[in-house]
């Protein structure tokens, strides 16, 4: 096991000044402060992002090998225990965040607690065992003694929410939000909610169309140092923004979400985006999957059938899905695709209804454009489009 304070005491004996730069980068007031800390086995800095920091200017390359060392050393009623299982989640360390999960259960100090109930029933939530119609409810009747809490809980119900696509409500429930992380005493969690919520508004801003916040959000995530796992989310993000008016800008954020990808789940989203804007732009999909059952990946096959004037056999797959097992999402997908195979204005229509059924604002854009191409009424495309 690697211990961080020796680490970091053999690097201070071989370059005495970097003890001034840690000084420097963290908030940590003076050189004895920092060497009392490094020599004292009982002597902890009560302030995540300096021990962070310290690890992040010293061992870049060796992060999160030495933090998980380090973190499962904690004591659990102390708050660096409790901001270390924010650190593990967002950076989908697993084993670390199911360990230190488990230790604050066990802890007998309430903040403590509090950080191990929400923290559970949100991953309840998230492996179904929890549905989301149910989890307000179950969140709404927690009372939180810790206050980071008592923010996160309204941050995991914009998870919720986002699920259920109740966009417009996350929409006008942020500001609050926002005002009340700025309030936070941790500069390390208020800066890593104040990155959750960038992220969940990205992807709101996504489904509402709203190109413009879709990149600045992005670009907010983006600024900060390390999160990966947000940068592949969020390279998606910005490369699906650019799908419909700059092919080689989508390509760049798409290329740098596979790079930055660390789940499979996230994997297939990005390889679905890259096979979108190839058929798009009537280039070759890289990653058709012509034996997959997920509709997803057969929409895609069905696009490249169109995109090659292979019209039947765009017609026959779609005809071989459930319909009724489709969410309003693909519906829309499902008629656009229709439309574009019989070149039919009632499709589209459809498709329209079905998208802004979904709150999909984004990719309603597709059934309308066709309809512009077909020669539809201008006022009632206009009017579709604000709808």
């Amino acid at each position: 096991m690697v211990d961080l304070k020796t680490l970091i005491k053999n690097n201070l004996d071989n370059s005495p000044h970097i003890a001034n730069e840690l000084v420097e980068v963290t908030a940590i007031r003076n050189k004895a402060r920092l060497y009392s800390f490094l020599q004292s086995p009982d002597c902890e800095i009560d302030c995540f992002e300096s021990i962070l920091k310290m690890v992040r200017h010293i061992f870049p390359d060796q992060e999160f090998e030495i933090m998980d060392s380090y973190i499962r050393t904690l004591d659990p009623n102390q708050v660096l225990a409790r901001h270390s299982l924010e650190y593990a989640d967002c950076n989908r360390l697993d084993g670390l965040y199911e360990y230190m999960l488990d230790k604050l259960k066990r802890s007998k100090h309430r903040e403590s607690q509090d950080w191990a109930r929400l923290h559970e029933v949100e991953l309840r939530r998230a492996r179904g065992e929890i549905t989301n119609d149910d989890f307000p409810d179950i969140v709404n009747q927690l009372k939180f003694k810790s206050p980071e809490m008592k923010v996160y809980s309204q941050i995991v119900l914009m998870y919720c929410y986002y699920d259920l696509r109740k966009v417009q409500k996350m929409k006008d429930a942020a500001p609050a939000i926002q005002k009340q992380i700025s309030k936070l005493k941790s500069p390390f969690i208020r800066t890593s909610f104040m990155l959750r919520l960038a992220l969940i508004m990205t992807g709101v801003s996504y489904h509402l169309g709203e190109i413009e916040n879709i990149r600045l959000y992005g670009e907010k995530i983006l600024d900060q140092p390390g999160g990966n796992r947000l940068k592949g989310l969020v390279h998606q993000f910005i490369g699906n923004s650019y799908i419909f008016s700059n092919y080689d800008r989508s390509l760049y954020h798409l290329t740098l979400s596979e790079k930055y990808c660390n789940n499979e789940r996230l994997a297939f989203a990005i390889k679905r985006s890259r096979n979108f804007l190839a058929n798009y732009w009537g280039e070759l999909p890289p990653y058709l999957d012509f034996e997959s059952k997920e509709i997803p990946d057969i929409h895609e096959v069905v696009f490249h059938h169109i995109r090659s004037g292979r019209m039947i056999e765009a017609l026959n797959l779609l005809k071989s899905t459930d319909w009724e097992s489709l969410t309003l999402n693909q519906k829309g997908f499902h008629m656009f695709y229709k439309g574009m195979a019989v070149n039919d204005r009632n499709c589209f229509l459809e498709s329209v209804q079905y998208f802004t059924e979904a709150n999909e604002r984004y990719y309603i854009h597709l059934p309308l454009l066709e309809l512009e191409r077909i020669g539809e009424n201008p006022e009632i495309v206009r009017a579709l489009r604000l709808k």
